[in-house]
């Protein structure tokens, strides 16, 4: 019983380092495990209680998304001053106050 006990210890650290070492080397060749994406919510701006627009940096592209109950929908991608405003008007939490350029008011609609 001793014996069996011992091994089965040996056997399950061994499972464990390898799955430790194959994380590790995973994490490397593959760009990391959670953060392989540099990607920022910048801002929120609630419209309803269970809907909000929201824009995310994801690299050099900053994108505005819709969420709701139904899921994130990608609207559009902003210009480095309409992201701007729009973060603006977030912290101050008033959907009036957002204004964008024409462009970006045309990829909202």
């Amino acid at each position: 019983m001793g014996a069996v006990l011992v091994q089965t210890v040996f056997v399950l650290l061994g499972v464990c380092l390898l799955a430790v070492v194959v994380l590790r080397w995973g994490a490397a060749r593959f760009g990391g495990i959670g953060d392989a994406t540099p990607m920022e919510v910048m801002a929120r701006l609630p419209l309803e209680p269970r809907r909000s627009l929201l824009v995310v940096r994801v690299g050099s592209r900053t994108l505005m998304l819709a969420s709701s109950e139904a899921g994130v929908q990608a609207v559009g991608e902003l210009d480095a001053d309409d992201a701007a405003q729009f973060v603006i008007a977030a912290s101050t939490s008033s959907a009036s106050e957002v204004n964008v350029s024409r462009e970006t008011s045309a990829v909202l609609r």
